[in-house]
């Protein structure tokens, strides 16, 4: 079969989504109660541009829609428990605990929030896709119109996404479907060419604003806030379509750009890494009230993203055609107990 060739704009936004999500957790790790205001405007900001990482990456998803395939599920199991272990056996050593139990166990047991849900929107997408291919535009606006109102401007307006329907701010497989009911829209009926100077400028008006309420909000507080950089924000969606509508402008094709996103997902399977290279090298908490954060910090994203680019493409060489005969040969026994 003549492999597919992907378009570069929409891979190096995956490259982009990744990094962004990797940047925002490896912050955390230097968050204390003596960072200086600078480092902590510093935290804000990321927040604020870091949490379109995962709606960005679910857009791309709709957009092109997906095609159910057993080989892909299954291939999504065994790499995400492969790599589960992989981290532990890097962080804790050749030890037994609760945690190898959770790693052992880490679809079943949805460890892995993300991998956990797009693993039920695999199995859901057939069933969407279908209900998107008979439904009027006028009847899909509709139904995207009482999701963006519930699951998005409702528990933002109240803060309340985390005692709703909608848990973890927008971290579920209900506000999954929602995105990927978008990025479905937007390729059968939106599917045009943004400028990208508007684009980017509400890009950066989504981000100020999103800054400035959450900024805002923890002074009245007297207490840090994020509630409107979370996954479920009206902003941060905003934000999100704007940045894919923007790469979507980019029309151009790089070998490498799609060689490195190919281990995207690999890339946020090992996002533990963080935790190895940071006790190990970085030690980012020592550094939070210092000038030097960003800079640091910038460094570990890029070493844990490195190193997760090696370890996976010498999986591939390793273990790929181990993996690929394993899931034939669970496909072939899947095929025959059908039968029975």
């Amino acid at each position: 079969m003549t492999p597919i060739q992907r378009s570069s704009n929409f891979e190096l936004l995956r490259i982009l989504s990744i990094v962004l999500i990797l940047l925002m957790h490896t912050y955390s790790q230097a968050q204390n109660n003596d960072m200086t205001s600078g480092n902590y405007y510093l935290g804000v900001l990321i927040n604020s541009i870091g949490n379109i990482g995962v709606s960005c990456f679910i857009l791309i998803s709709g957009y092109f829609g997906i095609n159910f395939k057993k080989f892909k599920f299954i291939q999504l199991i065994i790499l995400t428990t492969f790599y589960s272990i992989v981290l532990y056996l890097i962080n804790y050593g050749f030890t037994i605990s609760n945690k190898l139990f959770n790693a052992l166990l880490v679809i079943p047991l949805y460890k892995n929030w993300f991998i956990a849900c797009y693993l039920i929107l695999m199995l859901l997408s057939p069933y969407l896709n279908a209900y998107i291919s008979a439904s009027t535009k006028k009847n899909l606006e509709k139904l995207l119109m009482i999701l963006f109102i519930v699951f998005s401007v409702l528990p933002t307006i109240f803060n309340t996404p985390y005692y709703t329907i909608l848990t973890g701010g927008g971290k579920c497989l209900v506000y999954m479907i929602f995105l990927y009911l978008i990025g479905r829209y937007i390729r059968i009926y939106r599917n045009k060419n943004v400028k990208k100077k508007k684009a980017a400028g509400l890009f950066l008006l989504m981000t100020a604003i999103i800054c400035s309420l959450n900024i805002g909000m923890g002074f009245l507080l007297k207490k840090p806030c994020s509630i409107y950089a979370l996954d479920c924000s009206p902003f941060i969606l905003t934000s999100a379509i704007s940045v894919f509508y923007l790469f979507k402008s980019f029309v151009f094709q790089s070998k490498l750009i799609n060689y490195l996103a190919s281990s995207t997902i690999a890339v946020y399977l090992l996002d533990g890494l963080r935790l190895f290279v940071d006790s190990h090298i970085i030690h980012l908490h020592i550094y939070s009230n210092s000038n030097q954060l960003l800079f640091l910090l910038t460094t570990e994203v890029v070493l844990v993203f490195t190193m997760s680019i090696f370890i996976d493409k010498l999986r591939i060489f390793l273990l790929g055609k181990w993996e690929e005969n394993t899931i034939y040969w669970i496909l072939q026994r899947y095929t025959k107990a059908e039968k029975i």
